[in-house]
């Protein structure tokens, strides 16, 4: 299906209409950033610590479905001080941590090495967020346990460990070899379960795409006569309105178009979300990755298909 996409070009330019918050408003996950500032943190509690990271540019925060624009909230920057800056991430599945270093909208990251360091400071990100830093190096964290208000220092040479010495004639023991395991029909039983068990959701989404792509195609020609027509008349609505014309025919139509640019911007929204719901689906089939629990509560509460998939609170 060819699809017209209707992503703002106000959201693409990084800017948005944000609300204003305060501290007692802020949940874990909120999106933050303050009137001086176009910089976006998400924030998060964990340890009894208030964290904050940022989000290095559009593409970023675009990567995150379950990030909105319209979900950003401005908050003073007295409260946006009370979150510690984080800059320790590691990606969905592993275990390296990186520090990362922005530069405007690029930025670089360190592959950290030790384990002197507040793990409770450190996100899970995604790969597109991981892949918008350049390598540049490893780091070692040389402060002990750093605490959530202090940065801790960091230096790009490791510090030498002590060898001990090792006695004359040591007696070595022969080490056992272990045969290795073949383990490739345990994983292609364990691929076949994930499709069985996903198999009659994405069943239920495909069919629920169908019936959206279907919609979308008999609006599509008369949304875009209205693009193209009624919908340009806005300024003569708002003139009759001002004249005191409270109701007419142009008034009439020009509501009757707005009516449905709702219902089809809902449609190919909804079609969208779909789309990668089943992408992420897929990505479970093949690596056992759990799915986002948003989109398992976007199935239920949006959708109407229950499902008893395993989530998780973090995105792949």
């Amino acid at each position: 299906m060819k699809k017209l996409l209707l992503v703002p070009i106000i959201a693409i330019l990084f800017a948005f209409n944000a609300n204003a918050a305060t501290l007692s408003d802020l949940s874990d996950g909120a999106i933050i950033k303050t009137n001086a500032s176009p910089d976006i943190y998400i924030i998060k509690y964990s340890g009894g610590k208030s964290f904050k990271r940022l989000v290095l540019n559009p593409m970023v925060f675009d990567s995150y479905q379950h990030l909105k624009w319209d979900n950003v909230l401005v908050v003073s920057q007295e409260d946006m001080d009370k979150f510690t800056t984080s800059d320790l991430v590691k990606v969905y599945g592993t275990e390296q941590i990186y520090q990362l270093v922005a530069n405007g909208d690029a930025g670089s990251k360190y592959s950290v090495s030790g384990t002197n360091f507040n793990t409770n400071s450190v996100y899970i990100i995604n790969s597109v967020d991981f892949g918008n830093y350049t390598l540049a190096g490893e780091r070692k964290i040389t402060v002990q346990d750093v605490p959530a208000e202090e940065p801790g220092e960091v230096t790009d040479t490791p510090t030498t460990p002590v060898i001990p010495k090792t006695p004359e004639n040591p007696v070595i023991p022969e080490t056992p070899v272990t045969p290795p395991v073949d383990n490739t029909a345990l994983l292609a039983q364990q691929k076949a379960d994930r499709l069985a068990e996903v198999t009659p959701v994405k069943e239920k989404i495909k069919a629920l795409i169908d019936k959206l792509d279907a919609e979308w195609s008999d609006m599509f020609s008369q949304e875009e006569i209205d693009r193209q027509g009624i919908l340009k008349q806005g300024v003569a609505v708002v003139q009759e309105i001002n004249n005191g014309i409270t109701s007419s025919p142009l008034q009439t139509k020009y509501a009757e178009a707005l009516e449905r640019k709702r219902v089809f911007d809902n449609i190919e929204s909804k079609y969208q979300n779909l789309l990668g719901i089943s992408k992420a689906l897929d990505r479970y089939i093949e690596t056992g990755v759990p799915i986002y629990q948003g989109y398992k509560t976007y199935l239920i509460d949006n959708c109407g298909i229950q499902n008893t998939l395993p989530t998780s609170e973090h995105l792949s």
